[in-house]
């Protein structure tokens, strides 16, 4: 069940990363996306608003949490994309946290949250994504835009990894919340819609202190309102199935791992639809990632 959500969830991912690559990058992309998910879940949740009142400050502070590293991680991420391929900016994003994520846990538990085999696939994933970028490493004193793009790229993977790790815990705090649902899908509808509502209003403080952002937001509106309302809905979509997966699995690792699925699916998307170069480092990353994601699988 939780590995069928988890490859849905890398497919939306992808798609509405080719989305957000299709149009001129920027934080209106997403800020328009994240109100038109607030919008549609705020409808969707109207059985559900008498839970909200009995959850803890706990709780509140957790949502407060994810937010602000969604934020973030959407704000690095348009502007990786503003200087960057699809297949060099979305494998370094997605699978820098894959072995962060556990080296966190092992800081913070004393232990890894998984086997050593499935930890040695982490690493393979992590690597071949830092191998898709060697060419830019040693490009940076030639090309400032790419050093612009892989700084961005790597701010983008830690706030994926901010919010990994806190949802991991408030999901679980939902679900045994005397107050909340009992299903593990409501539980996952009603986060995903705080969350984004969270995510908002960081991203409402951004622009607020931004004059050129609010303009730049109104011509974003009126030239792409369509596509971000899609990308919205492929945003939620792809994580309210990594929420729902993450009340089947104890640990987030996993999660975050099997999601990786969504890596050479990017750099296939890039070549094949945006015409990017297909070079033999794209290929030798993506063969490791895949190693790495069938030895996660095995572990």
């Amino acid at each position: 069940m939780a590995s069928m959500l988890l490859i849905f969830s890398a497919i939306l991912h992808v798609g509405w990363n080719l989305l957000c690559k299709k149009v001129t990058p920027s934080p209106s992309f997403f800020i328009i996306a994240f109100a038109s998910i607030a919008v549609v879940f705020s409808l969707i949740n109207i059985p559900y608003y008498q839970y909200l009142w009995g959850l803890e400050n706990d709780i509140w502070l957790l949502i407060l949490g994810t937010g602000l590293f969604q934020a973030l991680y959407f704000l690095a991420l348009s502007a990786a994309y503003a200087r960057g391929e699809l297949s060099i900016v979305y494998p370094i994003v997605r699978a820098i946290p894959v072995i962060m994520v556990p080296l966190i846990s092992l800081w913070y538990f004393g232990m890894l949250p998984f086997s050593m085999l499935a930890f040695l696939g982490c690493a393979m994933i992590g690597l071949g994504a830092m191998g898709l970028c060697l060419r830019q490493l040693f490009a940076l004193s030639l090309n400032k835009i790419l050093v612009m793009s892989l700084a961005f790229s790597i701010i983008a993977a830690f706030g994926t990894i901010g919010y990994s790790m806190i949802d991991g815990v408030a999901i679980k705090k939902f679900y045994i919340h005397p107050l909340t649902p009992e299903t593990h899908f409501e539980n996952a509808l009603i986060y995903i819609y705080l969350q984004a509502l969270s995510t908002l209003m960081w991203f409402a403080l951004y622009v607020a202190f931004f004059k050129s952002q609010r303009k730049a937001l109104k011509q974003m509106l009126s030239k792409h309102g369509g596509l971000c309302f899609k990308a919205g809905i492929m945003i939620s979509g792809s994580y309210l199935l990594a929420l729902w997966s993450m009340q089947y699995i104890e640990n987030v690792s996993y999660v975050v791992a099997v999601r990786q699925l969504s890596v050479p699916l990017g750099i296939i998307v890039g070549v094949i639809v945006l015409k990017e170069a297909l070079t033999k480092q794209k290929l030798a990353g993506m063969g490791l990632i895949a190693t790495g994601l069938i030895t996660v699988a095995l572990g």
